[in-house]
């Protein structure tokens, strides 16, 4: 493999996660201004790629309602997929996880194994939480 190439789509894949984060506090901010922590999880599936946000605050969590936050969640897509792409031949990953804190620091998440790993529902007993938090 050639070293410089991989180097070129490693770069790609960090601004469109940069590019992804930024656009993800400012949705945030007009999704629920009352947070505490925000997640956003991507799936790298076949064919796909799926996208899916929880806010967390006084409130309790509420999981990102995608049909009213359609634009959001459809470039968030795009750009996911986009890192997705960029990855593949380097370091395919499975799930990716971008957790945003109220002190705006912000870690993003690589998963190679598991599809499964930080799965947000609500669905039998669940949270709305990324498992594992």
């Amino acid at each position: 493999m050639d070293l410089h190439g991989c180097q070129g789509w490693i770069r790609q894949a960090a601004a469109r996660a940069v590019e992804l984060v930024k656009a993800f506090d400012r949705a945030r901010s007009t999704i629920d201004s009352a947070w505490q922590h925000a997640f956003l999880r991507i799936a790298n599936v076949p064919g796909a790629t799926e996208v899916k946000a929880y806010f967390g605050g006084s409130r309790g969590v509420e999981i990102v309602d995608v049909i009213a936050h359609k634009p959001f969640i459809h470039w968030a897509c795009g750009i996911a997929g986009q890192i997705c792409d960029s990855l593949q031949s380097a370091r395919p990953f499975k799930v990716a996880l971008v957790e945003l804190n109220a002190d705006l620091s912000c870690e993003m998440k690589y998963e190679f194994q598991n599809p499964q790993r930080w799965a947000i529902s609500r669905l039998k007993g669940g949270s709305g939480l990324p498992a594992e938090y």
